[in-house]
């Protein structure tokens, strides 16, 4: 159907105009200050109409997006880290208002899920861009008891009790009263911390337990499950775990059993660190475990005897065990870290390489590791 004289008239008015943007600031964001602030609105008034207001406090981006949707501003830039986004978003839910984001914060998912930047100068220049090129597309939400998200979702357990907790290698199963089961793997980012009650969460915090003086966060941790105690039960992934190198007793013929079911070309080093051979073993503890009993981790599993296999997972057990009590140190950490220094055992050149599929630098002794 053709516009008429005054639709076409309004079009066109409206492509001359340049947009109006509102950019909402969490001036309190990991990378957020004062003058990188200062520089991207300066640089977005150059193609934009731009408003900047900083949020203050916890709901704030919803309200200032719905005032933002209400008096039809063309875009929305959340410059913070996801959790500002995901207030912007709650905010312009069901409106005509575009929503984009800035990287200020830690992690920012939702910008690398959009294909946005993560540098925030980049960013700038993307948004710049797209004052030519406008083109919003429409993106889902989840939405949990009418609150909308964007990537992740949280939920509490209110006064559950922990009734035990335990490990299997570097799984740890968080236990409630009721059946349900918190699965936790820190991978290589996650860490765990006990604070006092007045003690401030990072942004980043994904899981936060609290009694009346203590709280207890898993932080950046990629995995993290709600589960029933079924379902941990039979998980195919836990399932498939090998023998616990710290359990009580360790099960040395289960581990030996799936070590020799395994490819007898690999690496020593390489199949010490796979969780279905043995789980918990590391890469430090893989390290130093090989080297306090002379076996060089790039030797093909086939040929390493049982007794050896064996050597090595018992010296790893009692360190580990010793760290388990005291915490880790760096007494525990002989050869890591030491590429080209002097072994302190024959003096020989310390030599580190990248084995495996997840190329983990192995360190190793060339004189003495055979």
């Amino acid at each position: 159907m053709a516009l008429s004289d005054a639709e076409e008239v309004a079009a066109l008015a409206r492509a001359a105009r340049p947009r109006r943007m509102l950019v909402i600031i969490n001036p309190v964001a990991t990378k957020m200050s004062s003058r990188l602030k200062s520089l991207v609105v300066y640089a977005l008034q150059g193609r934009y109409e731009v408003t900047s207001v900083d949020t203050e406090g916890k709901g704030h981006a919803i309200e200032l997006c719905r005032e933002a949707a209400s008096s039809e501003y063309d875009v929305v830039v959340a410059f913070g880290g996801d959790g500002t986004v995901n207030e912007a978003a709650n905010g312009l839910t069901g409106s005509n208002t575009a929503l984009t984001c800035l990287p200020g914060g830690s992690n920012n998912v939702v910008a690398k899920l959009l294909g946005i930047s993560t540098d925030v100068v980049d960013a700038t220049e993307q948004l710049l861009h797209a004052a030519d090129r406008w083109a919003p597309r429409t993106v889902d939400l989840g939405a949990v008891n009418g609150r909308h998200f964007t990537f992740a979702a949280g939920m509490g357990l209110d006064a559950a009790v922990v009734e035990r907790v335990d490990a299997h290698g570097k799984h740890l199963f968080l236990r409630f009263e009721g059946g349900l089961v918190i699965h936790s793997h820190l991978r290589m980012t996650g860490k765990w911390r006990v604070r006092d009650a007045h003690w401030q969460p990072p942004g980043n915090t994904w899981l936060l337990l609290a009694r009346q003086d203590m709280l207890v966060a898993q932080i950046n941790g990629p995995v993290l499950e709600l589960m029933t105690a079924s379902r941990a039960r039979f998980d195919r992934r836990l399932a498939q775990l090998g023998p616990d190198i710290l359990a009580p007793e360790l099960d040395e013929a289960a581990f030996l059993r799936r070590l020799r079911e395994d490819d007898p070309t690999r690496p020593i080093g390489d199949a010490l660190i796979d969780q279905r051979v043995i789980a918990g073993i590391g890469n430090i503890w893989k390290c130093e475990g090989c080297f306090e009993v002379g076996i060089d981790p790039w030797r093909r599993t086939g040929e390493v005897s049982d007794e050896e296999a064996l050597a090595i997972v018992r010296a790893t057990r009692t360190r580990m065990q010793e760290s388990v009590r005291e915490g880790m140190h760096e007494r525990f950490k002989t050869v890591y870290g030491t590429a080209g220094a002097t072994c302190p055992r024959c003096g020989a050149t310390i030599r580190a390489r990248g084995q495996g599929e997840g190329n983990r630098t192995t360190y190793w002794c060339p004189g003495c590791q055979r």
